[in-house]
């Protein structure tokens, strides 16, 4: 329930101001500063970047709660890839355990 509650505040968000809902799911990073060009330029075009880049992380983020890695993604504000990689990892062994070579 609260997911549907997060998704529905972040549509309202992208339908007055995409820009705004984008650096929530993102982080300030290159999709953000694309979104806020294309929102300067046209609005249009800002919507639906926006609602691609919605979908594309609720999706992205049921796969990671099913067990599937995806695809890894460094901007993500979360840290939804990192929980994704995670799910490859041993219970016993942590990714900075690892011993350096």
């Amino acid at each position: 329930m609260r997911a549907l509650i997060y998704r529905c505040f972040l549509t309202c968000i992208n339908i007055f101001f995409p820009p705004l809902a984008v650096m929530m799911l993102t982080g300030m990073g290159w999709d953000t500063m694309m979104n806020c060009c294309l929102f300067l330029l046209a609005v249009i075009p800002s919507h639906v970047h926006g609602f691609y880049i919605s979908c594309t992380y609720f999706h992205r983020r049921h796969k990671v709660k099913r067990g599937f890695n995806t695809v890894v993604c460094n901007r993500c504000a979360d840290g939804l890839i990192a929980r994704s990689k995670r799910v490859d990892t041993p219970a016993d062994q942590s990714p900075s355990s690892s011993p350096r070579t």
